[in-house]
């Protein structure tokens, strides 16, 4: 009985210190605490991922359907007026594709991680299949070819037919704009993995910086900008510590945890020289950029890199900030509550601030006029005062009004009780294209 209870004893004594032990790992997050929770986060990633892999089911970007119907499912509209550009998952592949109001394809673009960025040189861990590649951000131009990037990995140009045209061995992502002169600008990554932090010592590499990247019409990279310079030539230094860290956490490793970058830089756009008089406070050229992780717009001089301007909220983990007619900068407002229904604040917005005042105004959005992207979404002003919004987190892209109602719907829908997310969308005027055969026989 004795050797029993001793057994007994000894067996509970064990998992004692095992369980004190296991609370001290935790807390401290050794070794061995960092160790099997990689081991559960790999073992979760592999099951997420055996559809995926087995091309049963695009797991990375389903999201639960939220709106009734597929495809076209509202047109107020008639086919002469505006085609639509769409960039996302459709038909069990990546794709461009740009259609008519009624939902009619005119043009599709393909995208392929093997066919198209075999050769690029940066990105270390290669997506396992196309499925496992982001898209996030596309536009087309006037001769029916497209540009599109696919997240962290690069910039790429297809023409009419989608033959590859030439690419940016670069880790580009987000939206692309275009300037007057036919270049691009897109946001990008400058890696550094090592060396002393004496350019700026608040940071310990590896991390990698935000940058503008500048790129020719013709695909050549003309200049890159760092955005911590920026900051640094600007002595506002102290923006980088509004979350109460010391020590700002940087990015490490070959990609970047999107709760961990610095800035997460989404947007960069030039102020036109048509829309100058309207900003008076800025020049033609200067830069309006959104900094999601910061719920931070700035406005950037062009010529002496440093900032002119910057306001914080009312907006949470913006996107897509643009310059407006009327003087105002309209911004995508997440709105991003923690939720995945917008649950705490109640929908995501698109929202208008005079740089002058400081003003806002709701443009659309709210509990009454509910839509929701808790990541991604753009916004695009049309010239009748309508609104295209691309809600990617529910895979819904529509149209309101001036009045703001809705006047056009799209749902990609992917099956019974999952939609395939839509990154972007926009609209263009018939006559912007010189294309008079959109098809591409031999």
């Amino acid at each position: 009985m004795s050797r029993v209870v001793s057994y007994v004893s000894g067996l509970l004594l064990l998992c004692l210190v095992v369980f004190v032990a296991g609370v001290y790992s935790g807390k401290r997050q050794t070794w061995p605490y960092r160790a099997l929770s990689k081991l559960k986060s790999d073992a979760r990633t592999v099951v997420r991922e055996l559809p995926n892999l087995a091309g049963t089911k695009p797991t990375h970007w389903l999201v639960d359907s939220r709106y009734e119907g597929q495809g076209v499912t509202r047109n107020d509209h008639d086919n002469t007026g505006e085609w639509i550009l769409l960039q996302g998952f459709f038909d069990d592949q990546l794709e461009l594709r740009l259609i008519q109001r009624d939902g009619i394809v005119i043009a599709q673009w393909p995208v392929s991680h093997a066919a198209l960025a075999g050769h690029i040189t940066h990105v270390r861990n290669t997506p396992a299949s196309d499925w496992n590649v982001g898209l996030h951000g596309a536009l087309l131009l006037p001769d029916g070819s497209a540009v599109f990037s696919m997240d962290h990995i690069g910039l790429f140009k297809m023409d009419r037919c989608g033959k590859l045209v030439w690419s940016v061995d670069r880790p580009t992502h987000h939206s692309i704009e275009r300037n007057a002169d036919g270049s691009f600008w897109v946001s990008s990554a400058s890696k550094v993995d090592s060396g002393t932090p004496t350019e700026h010592p608040l940071f310990r590499p590896p991390y990698a910086a935000d940058t503008l990247l500048h790129v020719s019409p013709e695909g050549e990279v003309l200049e890159e900008i760092s955005l911590l310079d920026v900051f640094a030539r600007s002595d506002m230094m102290g923006l980088l510590t509004l979350t109460g860290s010391i020590v700002p956490t940087t990015m490490v490793g070959s990609r970047p945890d999107f709760e961990q970058e610095v800035f997460h830089l989404n947007d960069v756009e030039e102020l036109p020289e048509e829309l100058a008089p309207a900003f008076p406070s800025f020049s033609t050229g200067d830069w309006l950029l959104s900094l999601r992780n910061r719920n931070l717009i700035l406005v950037v001089d062009r010529q002496t890199r440093t900032i002119k301007w910057w306001h914080i909220g009312p907006w949470v983990r913006q996107h897509d900030p643009d310059w407006s007619p009327d003087g105002t900068i309209t911004v995508f407002d997440n709105n991003r509550d923690g939720t995945d229904v917008g649950a705490i604040l109640g929908s995501s917005r698109i929202v208008a601030v005079d740089p002058v005042t400081r003003d806002t105004k709701v443009r659309y959005g709210g509990p009454e006029e509910f839509f929701y992207a808790e990541r991604r979404g753009k916004q695009q002003a049309l010239d009748d005062g309508s609104l295209l919004i691309v809600e990617a987190e529910a895979g819904r892209v529509f149209e309101v009004d001036a009045a703001r109602q809705v006047t056009w719907e799209y749902v990609n829908r992917y099956d019974k009780t999952h939609a395939a997310r839509v990154t972007d969308a926009v609209a263009y005027d018939v006559g912007f294209f010189t294309v008079h055969d959109w098809s591409c026989r031999e």
